[in-house]
């Protein structure tokens, strides 16, 4: 199909044979104006508010009915699409001025989400995810030197939450459903750190993100209680950390320096400690299969987020897998980018499984260089605290 660019002038054009069809976005005239001497159509001219569109009777009835008989689109619908203004034009109607300034080619172009991972726990969903979206953009963020915007995409986070979840295996054993494993995680937002909170969701273990900024005598309180297998410690907060801790070999520590937060490798920080570099190339060894056999319900307990503490001790809530995992089946037209600025927020693994369901993209940054990183980044959504 080709549509040819038009004057705003002699907009509506009318032929007999057709009556006027009247839709939401657009009053449209056509009607056959070549025929063969079989009384078929053989070329068609169809005139639209900006263009003139030369199509077969088949590929205007798709268009057509597409585009202005309804605004309902549906997982995996076709749209016609063209890629040299994809990005400035609106895909529902195509009236800007790149809409006139070329002859447009179009092609059939599946929705985004033409694909929906599905998974009822977060296991499967995870997983599911992964395999869908493998090639798509999962984690954007701007390297420490360059300043260069980089994206892992869901394949790349795949290997390394994998690679990681066979080492943590060892610690989370998981046999009985009523005595879950704790993994505890103090760090900052980084690729590193979605990382973890997506290992620890494989291994089944009950991810308990907790705020650096935390009072000692609070944090003491917190690891007492959960009694961690697997504690995730930032290079920042290793030091605060292992003022509390008492030697325990059935334990994980595990480091994430500086440069390990964007996935870098590094050496250990502690003796007592392996670091995320380390523990990345141990599980790549591994060949055992990541999953425990202990089966998650609806009602199974994964997850215990808290406020940031700034009152002094957090106030935590339990998030069952029905809770964890999104249940929407609303479609997205348009390409959904998330970015974050926060340093730490209690709840990112919420909203980082409905980014998974839908195979959209996150991107980790600062708010030192927010606008910037909006330029480079053209979010449709801002994962803003309200006193920023």
């Amino acid at each position: 199909m080709e549509i040819l660019p038009r004057s705003s002038e002699d907009l509506w054009r009318g032929f007999e044979g057709f009556d006027q069809v009247e839709s939401s976005r657009a009053f449209v005239s056509v009607g056959n104006i070549h025929a063969s001497h079989t009384g078929m159509p053989k070329d068609d001219l169809w005139v639209f508010p900006q263009c003139v569109i030369t199509c077969s009777i088949s590929d205007f009835s798709q268009y057509f009915s597409q585009y202005f008989l309804t605004n309902v689109l549906n997982p995996g619908d076709n749209r016609w699409f063209c890629s040299q203004c994809s990005f400035t034009t609106c895909p529902g109607c195509n009236l800007n001025d790149m809409a006139v300034a070329h002859q447009h080619k179009l092609i059939s172009h599946i929705l985004p989400t033409q694909q929906i991972a599905q998974g009822k726990t977060s296991v499967d969903l995870i997983d599911s995810a992964f395999k869908t979206f493998e090639s798509s953009p999962f984690i954007g963020f701007k390297s420490t030197g360059s300043k260069q915007l980089l994206w892992l995409t869901y394949g790349e986070m795949s290997m390394k939450c994998y690679a990681l979840a066979k080492y943590w295996k060892q610690f989370v054993v998981n046999d009985s459903k009523h005595v879950r494993p704790f993994t505890v995680i103090m760090a900052d937002t980084s690729p590193a750190y979605v990382t973890c909170l997506l290992t620890g969701l494989l291994c089944q273990a009950v991810i308990v993100p907790i705020h650096s900024a935390l009072q000692l005598d609070a944090l003491t309180h917190v690891i007492s209680t959960v009694d961690p297998s697997i504690i995730v410690v930032d290079e920042q907060c290793f030091d605060k950390l292992s003022v509390i801790l008492s030697p325990n070999p059935s334990r994980l520590i595990m480091t994430i320096s500086g440069s390990e937060e964007q996935l870098k490798s590094l050496t250990t920080i502690h003796k007592d400690s392996i670091s995320l570099t380390t523990a990345l190339e141990l599980g790549n060894k591994i060949q055992n299969d990541i999953r425990p056999y202990s089966f998650l319900s609806s009602d199974t307990v994964s997850a215990i987020l808290s406020t940031s503490g700034s009152t002094g001790f957090p106030k935590g809530a339990m998030f069952t897998e029905e809770l964890l995992v999104p249940n929407d089946t609303f479609t997205l037209i348009s390409l959904f980018i998330r970015i974050d600025y926060q340093p730490f927020d209690p709840v990112l693994v919420l909203s980082l499984m409905s980014t998974m369901q839908y195979g959209s993209r996150r991107a980790l940054t600062n708010l030192k260089d927010m606008w910037d990183d909006i330029r480079d980044i053209k979010p449709t959504s801002l994962g803003l605290s309200p006193a920023i």
